[in-house]
């Protein structure tokens, strides 16, 4: 194998960098406690078991993962799960031994300012079997990031080739329509993030209804907010140039976060 010109004596590459074979999360540590760690690794282990891959013991990677993170008062984990080393051929036969990284940087925790939204011209492709997932492949994400960035919005509203509002491209998105909070059901494509199926879950905010909703249906949103484990909950100020009415973050999830991860 050739690397920049150099021959190593390697005959094989990670799946993971030859055809995105692999899955990962992303987590806070703060002051060596691994925020909703029991969420992050059931996503470990459902995108394991969904994908046909070993997976490393828990306990293993768990104090990899407070090592990677001992440098830091607060820092932003990785861990990435592969199937392993590979030769030619798309084919997983055989792979028994799968490989894991752990990386960490230092996380500065701090308010942002209420987001500014544009709608992506680019749309996400449907895959079921993928739904959900956090896979490596994330071309899509990368050229997303690219309009945002030429484009000058603090995000992009992502929708699927039905017309579908999906996500944010590196967050999930609630918003509020009178009483009613509303979040796509992420059944084709899109990532389901931990802190999304936290509010879920633990009933943070009350009459939350998952479907699939165009676009002109957040546009009526009254209130909003986009979500991810690593910067938290983020108010919107404005959807496609037309301003919110509200954007404050709801009370219980600023209070959660506040509580859990800030002080």
């Amino acid at each position: 194998m050739w690397h920049n010109g150099i021959h190593h004596a390697a005959e094989q590459l990670d799946r993971g960098l030859q055809f995105a074979d692999g899955h990962f999360t992303t987590l806070l540590v703060k002051h060596q406690q691994a925020l909703l760690w029991p969420a992050h690794w059931q996503r470990l282990q459902q995108a394991s078991e969904r994908l046909a891959m070993g997976l490393p013991d828990e306990q293993a990677v768990l104090r990899c993962v407070l090592q990677a993170a001992a440098d830091y008062p607060c820092a932003v984990v990785k861990v990435i799960i592969t199937r392993g080393l590979g030769g030619r051929g798309y084919s997983p036969a055989g792979q028994q031994h799968g490989q894991w990284y752990v990386t960490a940087t230092e996380h500065k925790l701090q308010t942002m300012a209420p987001a500014r939204l544009g709608v992506a011209e680019l749309q996400l492709g449907s895959q079921p079997l993928l739904a959900g997932l956090k896979s490596l492949n994330r071309l899509e994400q990368v050229l997303l990031a690219a309009e945002r960035d030429q484009r000058g919005y603090d995000e992009l509203v992502v929708l699927d080739q039905h017309q579908q509002v999906v996500e944010a491209v590196s967050s999930n998105l609630f918003w509020r329509v009178g009483k009613r909070w509303y979040t796509p059901q992420l059944t084709n494509t899109g990532v389901a993030g931990v802190l999304r199926q936290h509010v879920l879950q633990q009933g943070l905010l009350s009459e939350v209804e998952l479907g699939h909703f165009k676009l002109t249906h957040l546009l009526a949103a009254e209130q909003a907010f986009l979500c991810n484990s690593v910067h938290g909950f983020r108010a919107v100020a404005s959807l496609d140039g037309q301003a919110l009415a509200d954007d404050e973050i709801p009370e219980m999830l600023s209070w959660w976060w506040q509580s859990n991860v800030s002080l």
